[in-house]
Parts: C-alpha cells; sequence; structure tokens
C-alpha cells in the first residue's frame, strides 16, 4: 500500500474504481471499509489536488491554414499527397475529428456557380457514421452531417482543389463507398487498401508535405487540432455560445425540440463562419494576435462608434 501512493494521479485515482468493478461486477470478495480508510481518502484528495493541468491540442495558426491550402492548389505535387492534405482541410473546415472521417457516406458538392459555370461559393457535405457521439445520436435516429465551406483564409476555393485531387488520387468524392473511409490506407503495390489511415500517420503525412514546400508549424499539431482551429477562431471573433456549439456538433441544452424541427440547424452558424473566414482573410481578424491588434483598427473605431450611438 506504501508504494501506491508513489504512483501517478491517474494510477492512484483508478484504485477505488477498479476495486469497486472487481467487487460488484466480478464478485470479487473485498473488505468494503479498505477505501474508508482516513489515510486512503486523504492520500486520494491529495492526488485531486496534485492533477496536472489538461493538456488541449493546440489550434492551427493561419499561416499553418494558408499554407495547407497554398500545398492543395500546387498541382507541381503529387495528386495523392495534395488528396490527403484536402481531406485534412476538410477536417479543418469542418470542426471534424479524424477519426470522424473513418466510416463515411459519399460527398455532396454543393457548389454555387457563375454564368461561365466556374464555381463561384459553396460547400462539402458529407456525413459521417464514426463520430465520438454515434452511439446516442444513432438511437434517436440522428446522423451527423459534416459541412464546410470551399473557400477558406486563402484567395483559391481550396474545396474545388480538393475534388480535382481527389479524381486525380482514384478517390473520387461523390463515387465513395457508403460507410467508407475517406482516407485510406495505401497499398505497397500502388492503389489503395480498404484500410482507414490511422490519426498518427494522417498527421504525419500531411506535416511531411508541409516540410517539402518549406513550412513547419509553430505549435505541435495533432489529430484534434483540426476540430479546434475555426472554433477557436469564432470564440476570439465573439461568436456566440450557440453558434459555437452547433458548429462544433453537440446539442444545445434545452432545445431539444427546436433541433427536432429545425431540419437544418447549421445553416445560420455556418454564414457566421463564412463571415469569420471573410474577415481573416481579408486581414481585418487576426486570431494569433494579441487581444489589442486582433482586429484591424478600423473596424474597431466602427464598433466604438456604434457602441457611442447605442447609449
Amino acid at each position: 500500500m506504501q508504494n501506491l501512493f508513489h504512483f501517478s494521479f491517474s494510477k492512484l485515482l483508478g484504485v477505488p474504481e477498479m476495486c469497486y468493478f472487481l467487487h460488484f461486477v466480478l464478485g470479487v470478495d473485498l473488505d468494503k471499509d479498505a477505501l474508508a480508510s482516513p489515510l486512503v481518502k486523504g492520500r486520494l484528495r491529495r492526488a485531486n489536488l496534485m492533477k496536472p493541468a489538461r493538456n488541449q491540442a493546440a489550434p492551427l495558426g493561419v499561416r499553418d491554414v494558408r499554407a495547407l491550402e497554398s500545398f492543395l492548389a500546387n498541382k507541381e505535387h503529387h495528386c495523392v499527397d495534395r488528396f490527403v492534405v484536402g481531406a485534412f482541410l476538410f477536417a479543418v473546415y469542418a470542426r471534424a475529428r479524424l477519426g470522424d472521417l473513418k466510416s463515411i457516406s459519399a460527398v455532396t458538392l454543393d457548389f454555387r456557380r457563375k454564368g461561365d459555370g466556374t464555381v463561384q461559393s459553396g460547400y462539402l457535405e458529407l456525413k459521417s457514421y464514426s463520430h465520438k457521439a454515434r452511439s446516442a445520436r444513432s438511437a434517436r435516429g440522428y446522423d451527423l452531417p459534416l459541412v464546410a465551406p470551399i473557400q477558406g483564409v486563402g484567395q483559391a476555393l481550396w474545396g474545388v482543389h480538393f475534388v480535382e485531387a481527389a479524381v486525380e488520387a482514384n478517390r473520387d468524392l461523390e463515387n465513395l463507398e457508403d460507410k467508407s473511409p475517406l482516407v485510406v490506407q495505401p497499398s505497397v503495390v500502388g492503389g489503395w487498401t480498404s484500410k482507414p489511415l490511422s490519426n498518427d500517420r494522417f498527421v504525419k503525412w500531411v506535416l511531411e508535405a508541409l516540410d517539402t514546400s518549406g513550412h513547419v508549424c509553430a505549435n505541435k499539431v495533432t489529430g484534434h487540432s483540426a476540430k479546434c482551429t475555426t472554433l477557436s477562431w469564432l470564440s476570439k471573433a465573439g461568436a456566440s455560445v450557440e453558434t459555437r456549439t452547433v458548429l462544433g456538433h453537440h446539442a444545445l441544452p434545452g432545445f431539444r425540440s427546436a433541433e427536432t424541427y429545425s431540419r437544418d440547424l447549421i445553416s445560420a452558424p455556418l454564414r457566421e463562419l463564412d463571415r469569420v473566414l471573410d474577415d481573416v482573410r481579408l486581414g481585418h481578424f487576426m486570431p494569433a494576435q494579441a487581444r489589442t491588434v486582433r482586429y484591424a483598427q478600423h473596424l474597431r473605431a466602427s464598433w466604438r462608434r456604434r457602441a457611442r450611438l447605442s447609449r
């Protein structure tokens, strides 16, 4: 027991859970009063106080996302590398975990075109069957739609380049097999296998692709960095909690009926995301800067004028 108190906080706090599982689930005969000792309780309280700070995934910077878009648009790079980078960008703009892309439906191309047929704006949409809350959502008959605007923080439409790279890499987004991974492991003899690419290999592939183009990410990139990037920008831009909750694919507490009858709950939050991306692209909003210079000077002056008039 003395050696037990030198373990890390997580192992120490797991001891009561293990004992309860052994006794109440597996039927192992244990002394129920053993964990009621003041010494044990004191050690557990101390372990709670010594818990280290949460190590959250760092969001990508605007320069990092622009580097990804530039790599995707550069047709001198191999189409397979461009496809993998494009899939990562989809996760960024769809606020998705990489695990959400391991079982999907075919992608819907919701593009708005000009009179000459060129794409002007639009969205890429798919449904995920491998998301974190699939057990709860599936029980209520809901699926998880992942929608990404095809124009990000760069001038080019990354979504159009992603669709083109997918066709070149023999992973046509509109003809993917239902419930197949978006990105699968490459075969040693060429082509693709049917197994999904692991998150670690996915991230490593993207970072190596950026390294070949001479760009190094300032923060450590993990699989969860894709989901938190635009959500962190929205938070810094002052988007409402409701908007960020919906865009983060979570339920709004107390609004179950509104969600049920809305049919397209994500429409208004997507327009808010578009506005923030427009501000970033035009240089009006700089998420990585200090709070005092995060927004352009003329915008801050306009807000001050409106604040004075509203008094």
